[in-house]
């Protein structure tokens, strides 16, 4: 992890999910859009899950760990939805599955067997209806944040 985002992540504060209250799909903490490290515990103690929230919202590193405390899936999610890869492991730590999403939509999927082996791999066709609506959306996206970005003084 880089210097930067671990210090990030040291300073942010970090609550258990019983702590919160669900107010049409925001996470809230003591009333308000919580900001910060969320995680859940199994009866036992061991760390269930943690995930990054912003403004209520799942956005960034989100991580589900099995009884074992060993590593079951992780993702990153940007405002609520899960951006880019989606990877599940078996508990061996060999991957187990992979679907690459954006604005909701999966793009990719790709599953494997215990022993490292392809067992199955779609892909989004750039024919198919889905890719035009992400392709828009992607779009729409960009401009919008071009719009609301400063011109850095130092750009060509």
């Amino acid at each position: 992890m880089c210097q930067l985002h671990w210090r990030l992540a040291m300073m942010q504060e970090r609550v258990d999910i019983e702590d919160c209250e669900l107010d049409d799909d925001l996470v809230l903490y003591q009333g308000r859009p919580f900001t910060g490290l969320l995680f859940a515990i199994y009866e036992d103690g061991t760390l269930q899950e943690e995930s990054e929230y912003k403004d209520g919202l799942p956005h960034g590193i989100c991580k589900e760990y099995y009884p074992s405390g060993k590593l079951n899936r992780h993702w990153t999610s940007n405002n609520g939805m899960i951006k880019g890869p989606l990877v599940e492991l078996f508990e061996t730590g060999v991957k187990k599955s992979e679907k690459i999403l954006d604005f909701g939509f999966v793009l990719q999927k790709k599953k494997w067997d215990q022993q490292g082996n392809v067992l199955e791999f779609e892909e989004l066709g750039k024919d198919s209806n889905t890719y035009s609506v992400v392709k828009k959306l992607r779009e729409l996206h960009q401009e919008k944040n071009s719009k609301n970005t400063t011109p850095d003084k130092f750009q060509t």
